[in-house]
């Protein structure tokens, strides 16, 4: 299955538009709980870059298998640089990636990307070997390249390989990383060298890092632990002891610890009081409940703690926080009541902290002369442009009459 047939299925996925370019084609999510989108970039026959950024729980993969087959496809190497992605293995375990991860398998996602942070950023090549075997043996012979040699060296027997990223291919896919943005079409080509770069460095590796597939959890673990999540969660005001939470799945309180470290990356406690201070930022910049409401409403004790743990997630305390955002808002109720036309895509929040993403933002700001202005600046310079004269002739003939004085 090549690249077009993988974008012309994602798109018949509800809730998901294509918006095609010059040098790209891009894939938008736009659902009620989250947003995102998948920018490709062809760079050879055969070998497609994409940009992954997501601001939701999960996003829905259509069925990519072939009548009578598995669901293995081209050779996908991922690297996440910020958030996590759950990945579900040919046996049916879970196995996550997180910041700094590589990953390369020939199998699709089975039914949906699940991401348990809501955030994810990465990269994702799409590696057609029979295209590039066909279409772009000039390119494979050019460099050196084979990437026969790649499967065999990382995913032997079908297998997924996930580990750290070497510091050498880190650097280079940090430097693509930081492309998205730059113009193009020169980010495209600098997209084709490093790209060469990191696949002749992934072959020429003589030590490859052991895989982290080991660290894998069973579907009834990583359920145990989406169940306590969602407990956790229902309410913030509420608190559920860790031994309670284990009594009620029939489990020790260490192993459902780690069920859910596993799956969320952090203990219960961090998940916790990150998700309450998001609340609450929510709270005080949305609604008109007082700081000593908003600390009851997210379940903390007394409000010292409260202003504690939210100054060391987001600098500043929940006041501040709240001052700062109505002056924003009425800065920015100012700024449109001036003939001014702001389109964006998707806007970030200007506050401290925010999780709110830019996502392939386009910009595009439009400022109608005042003609109140337009007045006073030509009346600036019809004054200037009568008395500039006068005030040369004054100067010259005071300096003249005041010279014997010096």
């Amino acid at each position: 299955m090549n690249i077009d047939e993988i974008i012309r299925k994602c798109v018949e996925v509800p809730g998901i538009s294509i918006e095609r370019g010059e040098y790209s084609a891009g894939l938008f999510l736009n659902e009620k709980d989250g947003k995102g989108f998948v920018t490709f970039f062809p760079l050879f026959p055969g070998l497609t870059l994409a940009y992954i950024s997501v601001n939701a729980p999960l996003w829905t993969a259509p069925d990519l298998r072939g009548e009578g087959s598995d669901e293995k496809g081209p050779l996908l190497l991922n690297y996440c640089v910020t958030g996590r992605c759950e990945i579900i293995l040919n046996n049916g375990n879970f196995v996550y990636v997180t910041d700094g991860d590589l990953s390369l398998t020939e199998h699709f996602a089975q039914r949906q990307y699940v991401y348990p942070r809501r955030i994810y950023e990465g990269l994702e090549f799409f590696i057609e070997l029979d295209t590039l075997a066909a279409q772009s043996a000039w390119l494979l012979e050019e460099f050196g390249l084979d990437f026969h040699c790649v499967v065999e060296r990382y995913c032997r027997n079908g297998s997924t390989y996930i580990s750290k990223a070497v510091p050498d291919a880190e650097e280079l896919l940090k430097k693509l990383w930081s492309l998205y943005h730059e113009p193009m079409p020169f980010a495209v080509m600098q997209m084709k060298i490093y790209s060469l770069a990191l696949f002749s460095l992934l072959m020429e590796q003589t030590e490859i890092p052991l895989s982290q597939v080991c660290a894998y959890f069973t579907e009834t673990q990583v359920s145990i632990a989406k169940q306590v999540e969602q407990i956790i969660t229902a309410d913030l005001r509420q608190h559920h002891p860790a031994w309670e939470l284990a009594a009620r799945f029939s489990i020790s309180e260490t192993s459902m610890k780690n069920y859910f470290r596993g799956v969320f990356g952090q203990n219960i406690s961090a998940y916790l009081r990150e998700l309450r201070n998001e609340k609450s930022s929510e709270l005080l910049t949305g609604s008109r409940l007082s700081v000593s409401e908003v600390t009851e409403q997210v379940g903390y004790i007394n409000q010292s703690k409260f202003a504690a743990a939210f100054k060391k997630q987001f600098g500043i305390s929940p006041l501040e926080y709240r001052r700062r955002s109505t002056w924003s808002a009425l800065a920015m109720r100012n700024f449109d009541g001036q003939n001014t036309q702001i389109s964006q895509d998707f806007t970030a929040s200007n506050l401290p902290g925010s999780k709110n993403q830019c996502y392939n933002i386009r910009e595009v700001v439009s400022v109608e002369l005042n003609f109140e202005g337009v007045v006073v600046g030509v009346m600036s310079l019809v004054i200037i442009g009568a008395f500039h004269p006068l005030v040369i002739w004054f100067e010259y003939h005071f300096t003249q009459s005041i010279w014997p004085v010096f």
